[in-house]
């Protein structure tokens, strides 16, 4: 669920506002960590880095890890 706020916010910010510099994403990032934080996430079940996010990005496009269900679809 984290991920998903993020990478929401990413593509919304790029789609409509501008490009952020890779340590403005950086910062957004950590900021998220302490939003998961307060979600009742623990540091360990977060990627560390915004690098770590990206690999988990790439892993979770890549297979098939993540689909919709016929009980989202409905």
């Amino acid at each position: 669920m984290l991920f998903t706020l993020v990478d929401s916010g990413l593509v919304v910010y790029r789609t409509y506002v501008g490009v952020l510099t890779r340590e403005e994403e950086v910062a957004y990032w950590n900021d998220y960590r302490t939003v998961g934080r307060l979600f009742g996430l623990r540091a360990s079940e977060m990627p560390r880095t915004l690098a770590d996010l990206d690999d988990y990005r790439r892993a979770m496009l890549e297979v098939d890890t993540l689909h919709v269900t016929d009980w989202a679809r409905e």
